[in-house]
């Protein structure tokens, strides 16, 4: 008996409006990924799979799923799903209060301080890298300004660069 991912892909019979269709798509999409689909759709209905495979760069067994996915569900089975992942160790009320506690401050964080602040608040240990990666999702500059010192007279910087500059 064939295997089913032995069998060849017979070529796809694609109607004019669903070709506009997923020409009109393939020209709006950003997502290169999510192009290459379109594209590798579109080639199915005049190439085999192994010719389409050294055209775009995909296995023909891939190749051979996006068409029977397609074949399956339409245009809306070829869109990229958000890959979950692992849920967070950090709530995310928690993590809201930190981000909040972290951009109000005048000074600054670094990483060693925002990972000791979190093994206080959470009671979780996370690497310095980790939490490099936690600041960059939050929208937090791994680079902080230098500190300003508390008793800071602004006229008198100002005078300064004044004279300075002459």
């Amino acid at each position: 008996m064939i295997n089913n991912l032995m069998r060849p892909i017979e070529l796809l019979k694609l109607p004019r409006d669903e070709r506009d269709l997923l020409q009109e798509a393939l020209a709006k999409e950003r997502n290169p990924r999510q192009a290459r689909r379109f594209y590798v759709v579109l080639l199915a209905s005049t190439l085999s799979k192994e010719k389409i495979s050294e055209l775009v760069g995909l296995s023909p067994n891939r190749v051979r799923n996006i068409v029977f996915r397609y074949k399956k569900n339409g245009i809306t089975d070829l869109e990229i799903k958000k890959q979950i992942g692992r849920p967070s160790r950090i709530p995310s009320d928690v993590a809201e209060k930190i981000i909040i506690e972290l951009k109000s401050s005048p000074y600054g964080w670094n990483a060693k301080q925002v990972r000791q602040h979190l093994q206080k608040d959470v009671g979780t240990t996370y690497c310095t890298r980790h939490v490099n990666r936690l600041m960059h999702k939050w929208g937090l500059a791994l680079l902080t300004p230098r500190p300003r010192h508390k008793d800071r007279i602004d006229e008198a910087v100002a005078e300064f660069k004044k004279i300075s500059k002459n």
